[in-house]
């Protein structure tokens, strides 16, 4: 119960920022008590850069609103397939778990390595959340710390297939007469 009203608040709050502005709002709560005041330097130190994220996060919200519906059908279609590999990854590993529950495995994963952002490539953090996620459903250890490790394994993966594209682009440039003049007619 208390995890479903916290997940309304910030579905509240979200939608609510989204027509208003988030940032703003924040800060001027964060001015209102005293016991933030450690979060009112940056507010106010980058108070431009974040009064202009929500001009365009509102701007995006009341003028194209299909453009707005879209990105977030797309980001809730990637967290579902996110919870649909930790589904594939449960099964090879011998649980035998509904994809709901693999979905909601992959949400409390994302909210913990969301909260503790600032751990270098969230070491510890995404086995703590995976772990956090299993609790009740598949509570252990070692599932826990190999379904952690499995996507970090795909993540290396796919970082050095964007750095092999990186390296071979220059070619495909030239062999596709980006740069060459004489291909431009």
């Amino acid at each position: 119960g208390i995890a479903g009203a916290a997940i309304g608040l910030v579905i509240f709050l979200t939608l609510n920022g989204t027509r208003n502005g988030v940032f703003d709002r924040i800060g001027r709560t964060v001015a209102r008590f005293r016991f933030l005041g450690f979060l009112s330097r940056p507010f106010g130190k980058y108070g431009g850069e974040l009064a202009e994220m929500d001009r365009v996060i509102t701007d995006v919200y009341r003028n194209d609103r299909r453009s707005f519906i879209m990105s977030v059908a797309l980001e809730f279609l990637g967290r579902v397939l996110m919870g649909v590999e930790v589904f594939v990854i449960l099964r090879a590993l011998g649980h035998d778990l509904s994809l709901p529950a693999a979905v909601y495995i992959y949400v409390m994963y994302s909210i913990v390595i969301n909260l503790f952002f600032f751990i270098p490539m969230n070491v510890g953090a995404r086995e703590g959340g995976i772990l956090l996620g299993m609790e009740g459903l598949v509570a252990d250890l070692v599932t826990g710390v190999s379904v952690g490790v499995i996507l970090r394994i795909r993540e290396f993966v796919w970082i050095a297939i964007g750095l092999l594209f990186i390296l071979i682009s220059p070619r495909l440039k030239g062999s596709w007469g980006g740069d060459n003049p004489a291909a431009t007619g």
